[in-house]
């Protein structure tokens, strides 16, 4: 259509294979997010049952496919599945499928309210497995949700926590006026910056022009971060970070065999 769709709040492959001139990711993939939980889970815990719950839509079955080619890595499969219908928060048969499968870990890949409310009926019903969510549910808002049923559950981040000492991050939280800065609320910040920066030094703004600065940016730091867009690659973020919620808040760490210091069991 010719017009840049820029670093949408999603980690959708088809937003990034095959490559599309017009289209712009910031955050990694819900591969990566996928991977990086479990390498922590199964190469650092051991953790060798793992269940998913998931919303029954592109989202949640692209999360899901992603469980299941990176389990098969470690010939291993899904130890259990449990789906809800989008919009709804009849969650009652996935979590009553999930819990008679018993796996250790769940992987939460919904939006924050069903999840929120999946993971109080396990706790009220005294099932304790390792909660890992993707980003998309929302750290910050599960936490809210969820209270103290939250406790341990460890989300993957697509951006650094707001609490780190990166310069970049530092400024962002100076300017931060609308309630206390979240991982989401950065990634907008993060992305204005890059919009900014495409920019510069370009008299006559148009969707070419800005398309084109877009891929001129390259590898670029700024504040200590490292983005990198260019004529072929279209996502400018790759690692991903971890968090638990540890009361009540989000906590990042580097490593899964770290959790058992923090106070978490798996």
């Amino acid at each position: 259509s010719g017009v840049p769709f820029l670093f949408p709040l999603s980690g959708a492959s088809f937003l990034r294979w095959p490559s599309r001139r017009w289209v712009f990711n910031l955050r990694p993939s819900y591969l990566q997010e996928v991977e990086a939980l479990l390498k922590g889970v199964v190469e650092d815990l051991g953790i060798r049952e793992v269940g998913i719950f998931y919303q029954d839509d592109t989202y949640g079955w692209e999360v899901l496919g992603a469980a299941e080619s990176t389990l098969l890595r470690y010939k291993m499969g899904i130890s259990g599945k449990g789906s809800y219908r989008r919009n709804s928060l009849d969650v009652a048969g996935a979590f009553e499928a999930l819990m008679d499968s018993g796996p250790q870990a769940v992987i939460l890949a919904g939006t924050c309210e069903p999840c929120s409310l999946f993971v109080k009926m396990a706790r009220e019903k005294g099932w304790t497995p390792l909660f890992l969510a993707v980003s998309y549910v929302g750290g910050e808002a599960l936490v809210e949700r969820a209270g103290k049923a939250g406790e341990g559950a460890v989300f993957t981040q697509v951006v650094p926590h707001p609490g780190s000492r990166l310069p970049l991050v530092e400024e962002f939280v100076e300017i931060v006026e609308d309630g206390p800065p979240t991982h989401v609320s950065l990634e907008g910040f993060l992305g204005a910056l890059l919009l900014v920066e495409a920019l510069k030094g370009r008299k006559d703004v148009t969707r070419e022009s800005l398309v084109k600065g877009l891929e001129a940016l390259g590898e670029v730091e700024i504040g200590g971060l490292t983005f990198r867009l260019d004529g072929h690659d279209r996502q400018a973020l790759s690692r991903v970070y971890y968090t638990v919620v540890k009361n009540g808040e989000l906590v990042p760490f580097q490593e899964f065999s770290q959790l058992s210091s923090l106070g978490v069991s798996s």
